[in-house]
């Protein structure tokens, strides 16, 4: 059998593995970033990346066709960036609070949200805690339906959900913005703090 038969005519050749591919080209743009450190700017750095990921999906799902395979990797990258996005303020709550803790390896939004949940709440402006509720529900609903994002990764069950990519793309922006905020906000006063 010929693997690059395939069982529709196509008018182009198929692309094929050519001797000398090599993923990471030198003529390519340089990129590096030192992750190990996992401090506030590297993480969110990352995680910014995971939600213009998921914008990008949404988009590519709301253009002239709908491709349920998107689904799942535009609500994973999201995820992702909900998670990477806590693990980022659980590096500024600990540096408020003076301690070297890091964050805890954990993929349970629930676990990371949980220990940085009054801190936070309690730094911010009363006009500003119905924003963090809100933002806190929609943390939840994602740890809902994915605990311990396996679900929008692999084949695996999740809970039955209804799921409109312009309307997710939005909350998301808001939700983000908050976030940021929320981040920038712990960052200056940290830096006010120091001196």
């Amino acid at each position: 059998m010929n693997v690059q038969q395939t069982s529709f005519e196509t008018p182009e050749p198929l692309p094929w593995p050519r001797k000398g591919d090599e993923l990471f080209a030198d003529s390519g743009s340089a990129c590096y970033m030192d992750t190990s450190r996992s401090g506030f700017t590297e993480i969110r750095i990352l995680a910014s990346g995971y939600k213009d990921a998921g914008d990008a999906l949404a988009r590519e799902q709301n253009s002239q066709f709908h491709n349920d395979a998107l689904v799942y990797p535009m609500l994973f990258c999201y995820r992702q960036y909900l998670e990477l996005s806590i693990k980022a303020l659980t590096v500024l709550v600990n540096r408020a609070q003076e301690s070297e803790e890091g964050f805890p390896r954990s993929h349970n939004l629930k676990k990371l949200w949980s220990p940085i949940r009054d801190p936070l709440f309690n730094e911010i402006e009363q006009s500003e805690k119905e924003a963090f509720e809100i933002v806190e529900g929609i943390i939840r609903q994602f740890h809902e339906i994915d605990p311990r994002s396996h679900g929008f990764r692999y084949p695996s069950k999740v809970k039955q959900f209804n799921f409109e990519p312009s309307h997710t793309t939005e909350v998301m922006n808001r939700v983000a913005t908050f976030i940021e905020s929320l981040g920038d906000f712990l960052e200056n006063s940290i830096r006010n703090r120091d001196g």
